[in-house]
């Protein structure tokens, strides 16, 4: 008997379930992709600290909390003076291109440890994914997205998008967390699954309305800054300037639409028809006792 053999007679007699060929097929396929993440990391790492290019993104949103503080200004006078294209640094000024509520994030890491800009959202988005136990098959998808998709150099520069993954994947739980997308407004439409009655969104609407007030000297220029680069960058750059890390918010909802926990909607169903139940089996007694007496 060849080896093929003794192992196909060896897997026919194991019970069924013991062993998932399908869940081995996913996983495997989700580690490949995985390393195929890792890899590509690495791949921008090389090219990256050379140049001094790691980490740049976050160096700038770092710039930004800094010229804010240094000179009470959330936009360089090179943004609000007229049209502009997207260069990150004219004339000692940095561009920014945040609502201002976000300067006030960008702030917080100028004083907090700077691996927490990344601990932190990384963190959010393994956390939801462990709580909504994806079936296999979402494994591969869910890293052949990350993949595809800028995930690997956003890491490696500390791009805003992996907050704006954090928070998508809060939405999934709590909806109002999906408020967090106006962070980088273009990204609001992938906001709209989200839109559905829940307290989560009150509470949202009462941080953003109170960020909004502290922040409200800022805004006129927000406004304004916003219009001269959309401007200089015309209808087709201001469209697809960030394309394609906006897809990267969708990947956490692939957990949450995999998902092997009980629906919310179910468990109250189940509720109700329990509590239903219970008036009638109670009553059931009650019958008989009383056709007992007559």
């Amino acid at each position: 008997m060849t080896t093929l053999n003794r192992l196909a007679t060896g897997l026919r007699g194991l019970p069924i379930g013991q062993v998932r060929l399908g869940r081995v097929l996913y996983g495997t396929t989700a580690g490949l992709l995985a390393l195929l993440v890792v890899g590509k990391f690495f791949l921008v790492l090389q090219d990256a600290i050379p140049d001094g290019r790691l980490a740049f993104d976050f160096r700038v949103y770092a710039d930004i909390a800094q010229q804010w503080l240094n000179t009470g200004a959330m936009y360089a006078p090179f943004q609000l003076a007229g049209p502009y294209v997207n260069e990150i640094y004219v004339n000692g000024g940095v561009i920014n291109s945040y609502p201002p509520p976000v300067t006030l994030l960008f702030t917080v890491f100028i004083f907090a440890p700077a691996i927490l800009w990344w601990i932190i959202p990384l963190w959010i988005m393994t956390s939801m994914t462990v709580y909504w136990r994806p079936k296999a098959w979402s494994w591969p998808l869910i890293a052949g997205s990350l993949a595809l998709l800028p995930f690997a150099i956003s890491i490696a520069m500390g791009n805003t998008i992996l907050w704006m993954m954090a928070a998508t994947a809060l939405a999934t739980r709590w909806p109002g967390a999906a408020l967090g997308l106006a962070g980088k407004p273009i990204l609001l439409p992938f906001a709209l699954p989200f839109l559905r009655p829940r307290r989560s969104w009150v509470v949202a609407a009462i941080i953003a309305g109170a960020l909004a007030l502290v922040t409200w000297p800022w805004w006129p220029d927000y406004v304004v800054a916003a219009r001269n680069g959309a401007i200089g960058l015309g209808l087709f750059g201001s469209l697809f300037y960030y394309f394609p890390h906006q897809f990267l918010v969708l990947v956490p909802l692939i957990p949450w639409l995999a998902t092997t926990r009980p629906r919310a909607a179910g468990k109250r169903s189940n509720a109700t028809s329990s509590a239903t139940a219970a008036p009638s089996a109670t009553a059931a007694p009650s019958t008989e006792a009383a056709s007992t007496a007559g």
